[in-house]
């Protein structure tokens, strides 16, 4: 059997990327996520409605915590197509299109056969990262499109010395800058160092690279330095330069969680599942495969999986611009064995992973299985992977493995990534309202982003009960409407208190509400993300007399 089987069969290979790009395709009407992608996409919203770009704005107030290049594309959609759901998971499409043209090139630059690249195409598209980045619309995925092509830049200008490589690598270098500040670097420096060591005497076009990438990528973000001046004065500089990224290791950074060491860690085994499984195959086989994993990339990964474990404040999706480099890493050691069954299990692990990735997204909140359950059948799928491995005791049988660590990756996808486990109080609010003529909503210690892009305006919210009842009053009863108040539980009493003589007070609709997470196992989340359950209510206002 030819060792290229598995690309001369279109069938096979179409099927893979055919159950993939569905997963994709199935994500775009989805409505954006509490807390992070709904607040972007409303300050996109808002940015296109204001027509102010430079200065990033959120509910009319200076935004800081975030550059500015994701809220630039959303609003380019949003002005083009109109704001809603569709459009704002259309923005990505480009992404994803210049992620894959990038990795084409840089897998080709280094090497990868062209009868290799789809499956490993497949593995770094196919993973739970890249899944993630384009349903949850992330900083990450610009991020890790720039960073894809700052590479593809680096390597060029080293091996042919043209000023347009460099001008490229500046360039993406600028656009990394944008999508997530100077966190970039520790997923450029790497690879420029992997390169000085791969090209012994380079380091004379390297200072070259550096003296013209600087300058243009200083350039690029030049816009966003602006508009920081002008908001924040030298603190929006401070910021964007040092405190935003590595005054998460300092301190000066207020945002933390403190993460046990291995947070980071363990999230790898199902962030870039199928791929990172068959790298610890390889690693447990009593026979390793000669053509095991590629080790550069593979430390690469490793030493930005090191440096976020020093940070204070540790998410799943940090680590997601990771991907390319396992799946590199893994894919070329996958495709030499020219075994059929080992091929086959490959097949069918990816399309096992994409349909139950698919399940995950849609479903997720409609199946009745316990979380404890669900992640406790993860980890002994993918123990009894490494049995397997073991018990075959051979270099190739630890492909198998992918079968069952993919299909079990996108349980994980819901079981432990935080931003897929949310309840949707917001859409739930939202819908309730949906056949509700003439209502006005308002919301009281409760801020929902949801509910911000759903309605096309901010929802007004409110932190004292006397504002809130003059607004009611004045605003909405004297117009005629039926007030709606959405809150939570606990601040119901407070607000029947204000409007115990003046009006009824009636429960019409109530939700359960995970500020961050339902999720408890401890060891697999940090300490901040552990269930914090509430729940939202919505409360019909009827004042006497009426």
């Amino acid at each position: 059997m030819s060792p290229c089987f598995l690309h001369r069969g279109l069938k096979e290979n179409s099927l893979v990327f055919l159950l993939i790009g569905g997963v994709y395709a199935m994500a775009l009407p989805a409505i954006p996520l509490e807390p992070d992608s709904a607040q972007y996409a409303s300050i996109s919203r808002e940015m296109a409605e204001t027509g102010e770009f430079i200065r990033v704005q959120h509910r009319g107030q200076d935004y800081l915590d975030k550059p500015p290049l994701l809220f630039w594309m959303g609003a380019l959609w949003f002005k083009i197509f109109g704001a809603s759901p569709l459009t704002w998971h259309l923005s990505t499409v480009p992404a994803m299109v210049a992620l894959v043209a990038g990795l084409r090139r840089l897998y080709f630059l280094h090497g990868v056969p062209p009868h290799t690249l789809p499956i490993v195409l497949a593995l770094c598209l196919g993973s739970p990262a890249c899944l993630l980045m384009f349903y949850d619309v992330r900083c990450e995925l610009w991020l890790t499109v720039f960073c894809v092509w700052a590479w593809v830049g680096i390597n060029q200008f080293l091996a042919e010395g043209h000023l347009k490589f460099a001008l490229l690598a500046g360039l993406t270098t600028g656009g990394a800058l944008l999508s997530k500040g100077m966190v970039a670097l520790l997923f450029l420096a790497p690879y420029g160092l992997y390169q000085l060591v791969l090209r012994p005497g380079s380091l004379k076009k390297m200072l070259r690279l550096l003296l013209i990438g600087i300058p243009v990528a200083l350039l690029c973000v030049a816009p966003h330095l602006l508009g920081l001046w002008q908001a924040f004065g030298p603190w929006g500089w401070k910021f964007f330069f040092w405190v935003q990224s590595f005054g998460r290791i300092t301190g000066e950074n207020v945002w933390r969680n403190d993460p046990d060491p291995f947070f980071l860690w363990h999230t790898a085994l199902w962030a870039f599942a199928p791929a990172v499984w068959a790298i610890l195959g390889h690693l447990c086989a009593p026979q390793p495969d000669q053509n095991g994993p590629r080790k550069g990339p593979l430390i690469m990964a490793l030493a930005v999986l090191l440096a976020f474990s020093l940070s204070r404040y540790q998410l799943p999706h940090y680590i997601f611009p990771v991907a390319p480099w396992i799946a590199w890493a893994c894919g070329p050691s996958i495709n030499s064995s020219s075994r059929l069954p080992a091929r086959l299990a490959l097949l069918a692990g990816l399309a096992i992973f994409s349909v139950v990735t698919l399940i995950t997204l849609l479903f997720i909140e409609e199946l009745s299985i316990p979380r404890r359950l669900l992640g406790l059948a993860w980890l002994l799928c993918l123990a009894f992977s490494v049995w397997i491995i073991n018990k075959n005791a051979t270099h190739r049988m630890w492909y198998l493995s992918v079968l069952f660590s993919a299909g079990a990756g996108g349980i994980a996808m819901g079981v432990f990534y935080p931003a897929l486990r949310p309840f949707r109080a917001g859409v739930q609010v939202a819908f309730a309202l949906r056949n509700k003529e003439n209502a006005a909503l308002v919301t009281y210690r409760w801020a929902s982003h949801e509910l911000d892009f759903l309605y096309n305006k901010a929802i007004p919210v409110f932190e004292h009960p006397d504002p809130l009842f003059n607004h009611i009053y004045n605003k909405i009863h004297k117009t005629g409407k039926i007030p709606y108040v959405a809150l939570k539980k606990g601040d119901f009493t407070t607000l029947r208190k204000r409007f115990f003589n003046v009006a009824e007070t009636r429960i019409c609709f109530a939700t359960p509400y995970f500020h961050t997470s339902q999720l408890n196992f401890n060891f697999l989340n940090p300490t901040t993300r552990k269930a914090n359950v509430d729940s939202i209510i919505m409360v019909k206002l009827r004042f006497y007399g009426n």
